[in-house]
Parts: C-alpha cells; structure tokens; sequence
C-alpha cells in the first residue's frame, strides 16, 4: 500500500467515526466544528459521496464544490426544521414549485412527499448535480427541471457565481465583489411558465433566489392575488435584497396587498404570525398564506 493510500485509508476512517458522531450523538455542543473538520477532511480526499438524508433520501456531494452542504453528510439534514416542516404539510395530491433549486435538497422532497415539482436553477453546473440527485431518488418523473431563472420579465440576463464564494451565493447580482464569473442566462416569468404549462393550481413555493424575491413576485402577475390555495416559502435577506435596492418591507408589503400573511416557524416547528422585521434582523425562512389557507389547511401548524 503506498503512503498516499494509507493517507486517505487514514482519512476515510476519521470521516467515519467523526461523522457517526455527528448523526447519533444526542450532545449539540462541538458540532459545529466537527462538522468544519469532517469538511477539511472530505476536500482533502476530494471524491464524491453519496449520502442518505434522514428522510431517506440520496444526495450525490461534490468537494469542495457542496462544502455549503456538508452538513447533510455530517447530520443528513438541512435546514432541519423546515425540512420537517414541509414533510408534514405537503399531500401526495400538491403541486409545488421550488425556485432556486441548488442541488436538490428540497426539489427531491417536494416530489417525493407531493404530486410534481417544478424546479428552476440557472446555473448550469449546479443544474447537473440537481438532476443527478433526483435521478438517484427514482423522482425523474415527478419532477420538471428547468435551466432558467423566473424573475420580473421575459429575457435574457447576465448571472454571477463567485471564485471565493460557494455556488449557495450565485446571483444575478454581484454582490459588490470583484471575484466574480459571469454567465449569459435565460429569465421567465412565473405567469408566462404557467401559461405555457396550463398549470391552474399550485399548492406550494419555496423561493430562495439571493435578493431576486421582490422581482420574481413581480413575475407572478395577476396569479398572486389568485394564489388563494398556495403556501410560500421564501427567504428573506436584507443584505441580499439590498443588491436589487430592495428591502424586506417591499416584499412582506407585496404579500399583503395580495392578502397574504406572514409567519415563521417558531422553536416548537409551529407557524407564528410576524409582526414586523426590525433593522438588521435576518429571517432567512419566511412563509406566507391567505385567509383562505389558513382556515382550510394550515390551522393545525399555527402556534
């Protein structure tokens, strides 16, 4: 055995303990750097995994490329609570939408758990790893994979990822960085995707675009006020939205003049109503719903 292959023998084992840690044991405290070392490990080796998420479900993880989602290695969750949030809420009859799919954490539990998932990523390399994730879960066909971001309008639009920044951070903005790449892309609307689809009922949207939210509800057109039966998952980040000379109050105004109410998830994994977003506070899951929906679907999930 030569010494670089008794280097990553070495290294394989650590991962393992290290990483049998990270998903049984009961104690929170030290994980987060476990979880950075276990990571330094894994770009050390630089080989893809295939890992099993608590759901059950198969990720296909690049190093370091998916170093932003090394903890569904190290703990088979991400974004635990609203993961199991949406578990519980999503019917095997909904439609859902999952807009800025990255790699397909959601996308793959969207389709499992509902009817169809339409799911858009821009970037081409990510794309790739989305599909290869939902063909490992047997979802191909409960899933429509796109290559376009949805936005504002129709068109074409300049997209960016970033040398130093992990492809979590790609945008349509550059984000007041230099180190940016930059890619040609193609934008739709949501209202014209409906359209084109024949698509009359949508049960749930997860949004997660870097600062284009505002846009992309500008996209939905006349449909938002007609979302009656629809829940909204969006984030809502001031820094993000700052690159579109946006604010958190544009978009939480948008929802309300659609007759939407905000909520998030409180530490019992119950929805509760948001009052306001004071300065600097990030809210990073935000959901929103009709009266409607309320009433008819989601009074059991409301603290």
């Amino acid at each position: 055995m030569s010494s670089n292959t008794f280097k990553k023998t070495i290294i394989k084992v650590i991962i393992y303990i290290l990483r049998f840690y990270t998903q049984h044991s009961p104690i929170i405290r030290g994980k987060h750097r476990l979880t950075r070392y276990i990571r330094f490990l894994l770009n050390e080796l630089s080989n893809p995994v295939i890992t099993i998420s608590k759901f059950g479900h198969k990720f296909l993880l690049k190093f370091p490329d998916d170093n932003n989602r090394v903890i569904i290695y190290t703990t088979g969750y991400f974004e635990k609570e609203h993961s199991k949030f949406i578990k519980e809420y999503l019917r095997n009859t909904d439609i859902t939408f999952d807009v800025g799919a990255n790699i397909g954490w959601f996308t793959v539990m969207m389709a499992d758990y509902g009817k169809i998932c339409h799911a858009f990523e821009p970037n081409e390399d990510v794309f790739n790893r989305l599909n290869e994730n939902v063909s490992l879960n047997g979802l191909s066909s409960k899933t429509k994979l796109n290559t376009i971001a949805l936005g504002k309008e129709k068109g074409t639009d300049k997209f960016y990822t970033f040398k130093f920044l992990h492809h979590g951070y790609s945008s349509l903005s550059k984000r007041g960085r230099n180190d940016y790449i930059e890619h040609n892309i193609k934008i739709d609307t949501l209202s014209n995707y409906l359209d084109k689809n024949n698509i009359t009922k949508v049960d749930f949207i997860k949004v997660d675009i870097e600062g284009g939210e505002f846009d992309f509800l500008i996209g939905c057109g006349e449909y938002l006020a007609k979302f009656n039966d629809c829940l909204f998952m969006m984030e809502l980040n001031e820094s993000s939205l700052s690159q579109f000379n946006r604010k958190p109050d544009d978009v939480l105004e948008l929802f309300r003049k659609n007759n939407f109410h905000p909520f998030y998830l409180d530490k019992k994994n119950k929805l509760k109503k948001l009052i306001a977003i004071e300065k600097n506070e990030i809210r990073e899951n935000l959901f929103f719903a009709t009266e409607s929906l309320i009433k008819t679907r989601l009074n059991n999930f409301i603290e």
